[in-house]
């Protein structure tokens, strides 16, 4: 007999493992979260595993929408389906879990719902039905653990769980009634060791700021306190001079004998905190224990593939034009592709190589030309392509990506072959890798808890990183197919339980508040004023709740002190602080004229002239700034990557590239006739070289 302890979270399981260990005997335990607990109850059922169901789950709910045409979702299905489906898939699971195993989704009668509301619901209804009332992987799994015959237990599992948390869906509670039913209830010790590690009480004193606030933080009409050094706020630029300042702060401590493993991180859902915080920490000699090790990269294999496809839809803009040839996957140098790049920033769309090109190099920038060609078959430039493509030692699979995305749109164009290049480039679009490796857990490293994750362990002082709007507690992104008002009306009038964002705001207070609670000593938030692109942020919103359990706090954002306030930062205990230092002099710059040994009017001047003609421009430029001129004659000014902008300069080009052609030198002026029948054709070259999107 096995016995299954439910966690909320794999934080959380990971504290009750020790907790059980070291309260009791732990043989034939089991600790974690859901996804852990419906694959043991598969194996105890000798459930065959459901490989592929979640893309049969999207590939059906993807055919039926599409074959459904006057939905809600219709237009928006039309232009981006792979942006709709999953709204879609949420919102229809968000039903069906709410309905539970034994509810059934049916269309709803003209006045039970308002008139939106309902539309929406029957649309749904309407398109599981066309699945055949399929359900998602993780549904389907527990349908077959409801519907297992007691006789097929293969090993008995109990589940022992706390009612409250997590909170249990009719899908989870039903699963788990029958486990116990089948096998026998838990050990009641079991339950009660669970519910009080996971109800545990704050630890900071009832009397203290950080004490009131894990405990009445959010509380209409709760006692409020005097303001104690056991909470403090601390205003930054923004996140990098945050997690700085507190890795400063942790050394502090650490000289005063605080032990790390006292010290804890509260991180918001934002990669950036992660990333900052492993590099500095790491410079400060500071372990952190369960820091997650999670990064993404670019996709340069699929991103090769998808400007390739843009390229055959028509003139493409000219930063998708620089990303494909400055590609690693190119046949040609890393230099040589942002070369051509920089080219293309610069309007120059010839695509040029260099003398003693390869074959390979050759035809990759055929191919690219042709694409443009309305008359290229898309099957044939795509076998071209891939075998031109090269791997690049610093992309791993890179490679292998962009050629198992053309193998498959090769066997769509099998199956349909007048399929268009602007249908086929969302089943290319790019993706984030996402690369996991394993998270390090050192017994006296500093904890790093999660916005949206239970703590793991008990600590003295927490640092709580990003206190600002929208997280503390995380904003809920809401549903995009249901708004709150119609979540409300299908729970009261249909009688189906579905969460609402109030829900979901609740939980994550509550959530916060455990987070609060699972510290004794002080607590520290961090508040950036700044985001990384230097636009002003507000402080969380839990800011206010938690002025108003202070006394003679009148405006919330007094409470924050900002470290450049010098006339208040003395407030901020173990704030590191640089030492004074003398300035010093500045050397002296002695200037000398310099001399390259060349005339500079002779570069770029054509055979036979003394000099290069300068226009009024470039001269203006020669008097303003010689070396600005000297830069642009050289052709190595920066071009920034910015969206194709019709400016003068572009207009003058084309119509310089006209007249040259149209006024050819030593010929005789056309006459008007002439001028106007050769006017279209050289103006459509002239844009198909100079500014091709304008097309």
């Amino acid at each position: 007999m096995r016995h299954f302890v439910l966690t909320p979270d794999a934080s959380s399981a990971r504290r009750i493992r020790r907790l059980l260990s070291e309260s009791r005997a732990t043989s034939g335990v089991i600790v974690g979260e859901w996804s852990s607990l419906i694959e043991h109850a598969r194996a105890a059922y000798l459930i065959t595993p459901l490989d592929g169901v979640i893309d049969d789950w999207h590939a059906s709910l993807t055919d039926a929408m599409a074959g459904i045409q006057d939905a809600f979702w219709s237009e928006s299905f039309k232009l981006g389906p792979q942006d709709v489906v999953p709204e879609v898939a949420r919102a229809l699971q968000d039903l069906l879990v709410a309905a539970g195993p034994g509810g059934v989704l049916s269309l709803v009668p003209d006045g039970s719902l308002p008139a939106r509301t309902r539309r929406n619901m029957n649309d749904l209804v309407r398109v599981w039905e066309a699945t055949g009332n399929l359900l998602p992987a993780d549904l389907q799994m527990a349908r077959h653990v409801l519907n297992a015959d007691a006789s097929d237990v293969f090993h008995g599992l109990s589940v022992a769980h706390d009612p409250g948390m997590p909170t249990l869906d009719p899908w989870r509670r039903a699963v788990i009634e029958k486990l116990n039913r089948d096998n026998g209830p838990p050990p009641a010790d079991l339950v009660d060791t669970l519910c009080d590690a996971l109800s545990r009480a704050p630890r900071a004193l009832e009397t203290t700021s950080l004490g009131t606030l894990a405990r009445t933080l959010f509380d209409v009409g709760a006692i409020r306190r005097d303001k104690d050094d056991t909470v403090h706020f601390v205003g930054t630029r923004d996140y990098l001079e945050e997690v700085e300042v507190a890795a400063g702060m942790v050394q502090n401590l650490a000289r005063s004998k605080t032990h790390h493993a006292d010290i804890g991180f509260l991180l918001p859902a934002d990669a950036d905190y992660v990333t900052t915080m492993r590099r500095v920490f790491a410079i400060a000699g500071i372990p952190l224990a369960g820091l997650p090790n999670v990064s993404t990269a670019r996709d340069p294999g699929r991103e090769a593939v998808y400007f390739f496809l843009m390229a055959h839809t028509g003139p493409m803009p000219s930063m998708a034009l620089a990303s494909l040839v400055s590609n690693p996957l190119m046949p040609w140098p890393a230099e040589v592709g942002q070369g051509l790049a920089s080219d293309i920033m610069r309007n120059n769309f010839s695509l040029r190589l260099f003398d003693g090109a390869s074959n390979n190099q050759q035809e990759m920038r055929d191919l690219i030309k042709e694409a443009r060609d309305s008359r290229a078959k898309l099957p044939a430039q795509l076998t071209r392509f891939s075998s031109v493509l090269v791997a690049d030692a610093g992309q791993s699979d890179a490679h292998s990506r962009a050629i198992a995305a053309i193998e498959d749109i090769l066997k769509r164009l099998v199956v349909a072959p007048n399929l268009t290049a602007e249908v086929l480039l969302p089943d290319v679009a790019p993706e984030a890798i996402r690369c996991d490796s394993d998270v390090v857990w050192p017994k006296d490293g500093v904890a790093v808890f999660l916005e949206n994750s239970e703590p793991w362990r008990e600590v003295r002082h927490l640092f709580v990183l990003g206190f600002r709007s929208g997280h503390y507690p995380a904003a809920h992104g809401g549903s995009s197919v249901f708004n709150a008002r119609d979540l409300l009306e299908i729970n009261t009038q249909l009688g189906i339980p579905i969460r609402t964002p109030t829900d979901a705001l609740s939980d994550a207070r509550a959530l916060f508040q455990r987070q609060l609670a699972a510290t004794t000593d002080t607590v520290r938030f961090f508040v950036p004023r700044l985001d990384a692109m230097g636009k002003p942020l507000s402080p969380s919103e839990s800011l206010t709740f938690m002025a108003q359990t202070m006394i003679d706090i009148k405006d919330a954002e007094d409470l924050i002190i900002d470290i450049d306030d010098t006339d208040r930062r003395a407030g901020i205990p173990d704030l590191a602080l640089a030492g004074k230092k003398s300035a010093e002099p500045s050397r002296d710059m002695p200037v000398h004229d310099l001399s390259l040994g060349i005339d500079l009017l002779t570069i770029g001047s054509k055979e036979g002239d003394a000099f290069k003609r300068q226009s009024p421009s470039s001269l203006e430029k020669m008097i303003v700034s010689p070396l600005a001129w000297l830069l642009s004659t050289l052709s190595t000014e920066p071009h920034p990557w910015q969206p194709d902008v019709l400016n003068p300069a572009v207009q003058g080009s084309i119509a310089h590239d006209v007249f040259e052609h149209l006024f050819e030198v030593g010929k005789p002026i056309p006459d008007a006739k002439t001028i106007i029948e050769r006017m279209p054709s050289l103006m459509d070259n002239a844009i198909t070289q100079l500014f091709p999107v304008l097309r």
